[in-house]
């Protein structure tokens, strides 16, 4: 799935970004899970989508440094509350909820970092870093919603 997602950015002109940006999302969306497609064609498709797409946007982003922190604060707090979210098939354990909770929280505070370093060091914003971010804390959301709106029944 990966290789034709990168083959298809080395035809759009982006596999580097490419490359950053799966990383990026990558340990954040096996610590913190959230949406799960069922069959590898709907996934390599929405990812390949979100690739490409999240690659494209972060070339359009204008953000200043301090709304950026600001977003960034806001997604550790999802994380904090909402914490990683399984699936049917992918479930996490109870043993592991808190571990991975923390480290989510610390990727995304690494993140935030690594952007505060670049900005005021070198006068560029990892864009990639912080897509990857705003996409996954939306992508454990209606998980959660839909767990809490199970528990209520």
């Amino acid at each position: 799935m990966i290789s034709v997602i990168l083959i298809i950015a080395q035809m759009v002109g982006i596999p580097g970004e490419a490359v950053i940006l799966l990383v990026a999302y990558g340990l954040l969306k096996i610590t913190a899970g959230g949406i799960h497609f069922k069959k590898s064609a709907t996934c390599l498709l929405g990812t390949g989508v979100f690739v490409i797409a999240g690659v494209l946007a972060s070339r359009q982003l204008n953000i200043s440094l301090s709304y950026m922190i600001f977003i960034y604060l806001i997604c550790m707090f999802i994380f904090a509350i909402v914490g990683p979210q399984g699936t049917k098939n992918n479930p996490v354990s109870v043993e592991n909820y808190k571990r991975l909770k923390k480290i989510t929280v610390y990727i995304v505070f690494s993140y935030l970092l690594i952007t505060i370093f670049m900005t005021v060091y070198f006068a560029c914003k990892p864009y990639l870093l912080f897509v990857a971010v705003v996409f996954e804390t939306v992508s454990v959301l209606p998980p959660y919603v839909k767990k809490r709106m199970q528990l209520h029944r």
